[in-house]
Parts: C-alpha cells; structure tokens; sequence
C-alpha cells in the first residue's frame, strides 16, 4: 500500500486515517503537491481526501470538464 499526505504532519495522520479506511500501510511519505491533506492507494483502491482533489473537482465542475 501507498500513503502519501502533503507534509510529515499530515503522512503521519494519513496513516492512522488509511489505516481506518481499510488500507494499512508501515509507512507514509510527503508529497507536496497535495497541498493539503492526503491519499492512500491499495490494489486499485484509492481513497483521496486531498484539497488537490477537491480543487481539481470543483474546476472541473466549473468548466464543465
């Protein structure tokens, strides 16, 4: 499993969040471009509760992509 949250912060909470989410992984690494929040990725599940998510939902609601 992947966990990824966007500072060492949040890679730890991410792990214990994954972790409730049915993804339990040793490690979580930093991924700045999340830019806040975080992702955990398993198989071919991904749970994402990243605010590049969010924002990447709402332009794409915006413009109609």
């Amino acid at each position: 499993p992947l966990v990824e949250g966007a500072s060492r912060k949040a890679a730890a909470a991410a792990r214990r969040a994954a972790s409730s989410e049915g993804i339990v992984a040793r490690h979580a690494s930093v991924n700045s471009s999340l830019v806040r929040g975080w992702r955990a990725r398993q198989g071919g599940r991904l749970v994402d509760r990243s605010a590049k998510r969010a924002l990447l939902a709402i332009y794409q609601q915006v413009t109609g992509v």
